[in-house]
């Protein structure tokens, strides 16, 4: 960002619109692996930008699902898409204070005319040329892969297999309830494939139709509490803990069942244990070894498909059109085609 190009690395939120940088990290002084993270991801310092202006309009205090910011807002330059060409005066904002957020966000949901009264960074890619259509692609990758992908304006053939799906997203829910436009999508049955079965036990009742939110800033995934519940059955050595949820044995990542998601098409996902299982990693603040969780969280109201989902799926997301694309992941290596032109519905993978 800015004239010198000060580096900042971003969680990439689907779930939100702001995107903003640099919370304060002496906020984490008490978890040291925390702080060192945050410092980690890089510092933007408006004062050492000559293309750094503060713009004129009032602050915001932010609310998320694991904490709150505080942000004013200014503009700037922000390149370094693989030499791609750089954005100019964009409106970001910079942290003044930040409780329980190690580092900022990229907000990839609808921007200027629906959730916010200026452009996204999206918004800005489409505006000035950057992309020819406000489609965006997101492969998180697997449990075992260091990296994932996010194409702008575009879909990497070689990131999934099969066709990819389609769907509209779903009506927003009322103002007094959320008062965001999301990328809401109906589910129409959750089940459970167990390990040496071929037979999916339905835990969802016919008829069964419900929003979900794809939220790539969301860890866990949000499911109704009486899913988790039958879900819970599965993992008898479940053990609710202050701390971390639902801990169970790591031994659960090497059998081969299944969560299954299925859509109003018929198109199911089948999650394995392996990435529905959420693991903490050791460190000062989480004890000397690993501790694996359940990958969902009990609710009885939003509904989110966080990384527990989205790691088994290529997800396709286009505000222009306002319909989601899922596909099985797989990842066989790099074939990005512009999205602008493709009939996305039924476009088939590289990937066997």
């Amino acid at each position: 960002i800015g004239t010198y190009g000060q580096e900042v690395t971003l969680d990439f939120d689907t779930g939100s619109s702001e995107t903003w940088v640099s919370p304060p990290c002496s906020a984490w002084a008490p978890y040291p692996e925390y702080e060192d993270l945050c410092r980690l991801l890089g510092t933007y310092v408006p004062e050492q930008s000559s293309t750094a202006v503060e713009a004129d309009c009032p602050s915001s205090w932010i609310m998320y699902g694991s904490g709150s910011v505080f942000i004013k807002y200014y503009t700037d330059t922000i390149h370094g898409w693989y030499n791609s060409p750089q954005l100019t005066d964009v409106q970001f904002g910079l942290a003044t204070d930040a409780t329980n957020m190690p580092s900022g966000i990229f907000g990839a949901a609808y921007g200027g005319a629906y959730n916010q009264d200026y452009p996204s960074i999206i918004d800005e890619m489409y505006n000035q040329s950057l992309i020819a259509s406000k489609d965006f692609s997101v492969a998180l990758g697997s449990v075992g892969e260091e990296d994932g992908t996010i194409v702008f304006g575009g879909i990497d053939l070689a990131k999934f297999s099969g066709p990819l799906h389609e769907y509209e997203i779903s009506h927003q829910l009322p103002k007094t309830i959320d008062g965001y436009y999301r990328y809401w999508v109906n589910i129409s049955s959750i089940g459970v494939t167990e390990p040496d079965s071929c037979v999916t036990v339905p835990l969802t009742p016919k008829g069964f139709s419900e929003r979900f939110l794809p939220d790539t800033g969301t860890s866990l995934t949000y499911m109704p509490s009486y899913v988790f519940n039958s879900i819970l059955k599965v993992f008898p050595d479940a053990n609710m803990t202050y701390e971390f949820g639902y801990v169970v044995s790591c031994s659960h990542r090497e059998r081969k069942g299944t969560i299954d998601y299925t859509f109003p098409d018929g198109f199911t996902v089948h999650v394995p244990y392996s990435e529905f299982i959420f693991v903490i990693p050791p460190g000062p603040s989480n004890g000397p070894v690993e501790t694996c969780i359940i990958g969902a969280v009990p609710t009885d109201e939003l509904f989110i498909l966080g990384d527990t989902f989205l790691r088994s799926v290529y997800s396709v997301f286009s505000q222009d059109h306002h319909k989601i694309y899922f596909g099985n992941y797989k990842d066989c290596g790099t074939h990005v085609v512009p999205s602008r032109g493709l009939k996305n519905k039924g476009l088939k993978g590289d990937c066997p």
